[in-house]
């Protein structure tokens, strides 16, 4: 059982520079390892990490041990253990939302990027039956980037994307970019 001793901030200091953790100091006088802590904090002799890792080491202290899991070394690049795709954890359907738009995972496609290739391109691409070009843009009439109705989507080439075109509700003419 530890001795219960009011907390005497010399002998605090003594032991801990004779080697003793906070935790063996706390354990020691019966308290908790934050009281040591701050104790020692505002005697200002409070060792830093490296001081106090080399200490437990020299020791016998410092398991090295804890920095494996199941026989290999934390940190390890492992590429059996590494999943892809569905087996991932943070597998969420191949589909994803960025800058409005929604993207589709879809790695067999000639135009992706990294594997994703936009749903607005996969709706058109259904619809005519080929691959879009790159020069070919689509565009979304309702201004909606993540509505992919085939009945909001319209082929059209950069310079007809970025310029004016009429508003099919109120058939005012705007410039879209």
């Amino acid at each position: 059982m530890a001795e219960s001793v009011g907390l005497c901030p010399q002998k605090i200091e003594e032991l801990y520079n004779n080697g003793l953790s906070t935790y063996e100091l706390a354990k020691k006088f019966n308290v908790n390892p934050k009281s040591i802590y701050y104790q020692l904090k505002k005697g200002n002799s409070l060792r830093n990490r490296s001081e106090a890792r080399k200490n437990a080491f020299k020791n016998g202290k410092f398991n090295l041990n804890i920095f494996k899991k199941n026989g290999q070394k934390l940190g390890e690049w492992n590429k059996e253990n590494v999943k892809y795709g569905e087996k991932n954890h943070s597998w969420k359907g191949g589909r994803y939302k960025s800058g409005g738009y929604i993207f589709i995972y879809s790695p067999e496609h000639p135009n992706n990027n990294q594997g994703y290739v936009c749903e607005h391109r996969l709706v058109i691409e259904k619809e005519i039956g080929r691959y879009l070009e790159n020069w070919e843009h689509i565009h979304h009439i309702n201004g909606v980037r993540d509505d992919n109705r085939i009945e909001n989507l319209k082929i059209v080439t950069k310079s007809t994307h970025y310029g004016e075109i009429c508003c099919p509700y109120c058939k005012k003419e705007f410039l879209i970019r």
